[in-house]
């Protein structure tokens, strides 16, 4: 049974939240106003449908999600996108399914400062990730 956008998103959450401890904290699309050192915010697209080559109909599905690494400092935002990075790399949600491995794409990020708050500056950094698997109905 192929994976929805939903459990691909619970699948990717999960992985890094488990593997998260004390090293940075995982939130769905918003941060609360003090959150402690570096953390990562998950936001998903809802996927997009894709003709199979074989099949000639819908029958695949291509997701991605953002995960924007946070810090307080440009190296904790660096060591939190390098924990997360080596969580990802190469990982498969479920090596028993026709699910591709999770890739990082091309992005061209650069780190940024937030200085809305002086008091309280950040840096932060967007990873983008695609997966490809069979399409749920």
């Amino acid at each position: 049974m192929p994976y929805t956008t939903l459990a691909l998103y619970s699948t990717v959450r999960a992985r890094l939240s488990d593997a998260a401890d004390s090293r940075f904290d995982v939130f769905d699309g918003a941060v609360p106003t003090t959150p402690a050192g570096a953390y990562v915010v998950l936001f998903p697209d809802a996927g997009a449908a894709l003709r199979g080559r074989l099949i000639g109909e819908h029958s695949l599905l291509r997701w991605d999600v953002r995960l924007i690494c946070v810090g307080r400092s440009p190296q904790q935002c660096m060591n939190t996108v390098a924990i997360v990075r080596g969580l990802l790399a190469g990982w498969r949600p479920d090596p028993d399914r026709s699910v591709s491995p999770l890739n990082e794409q091309d992005n061209q990020a650069s780190l940024l400062k937030d200085e809305s708050n002086l008091q309280d500056i950040r840096y932060s950094f967007t990873l983008h990730y695609r997966i490809h698997t069979g399409r749920s109905i």
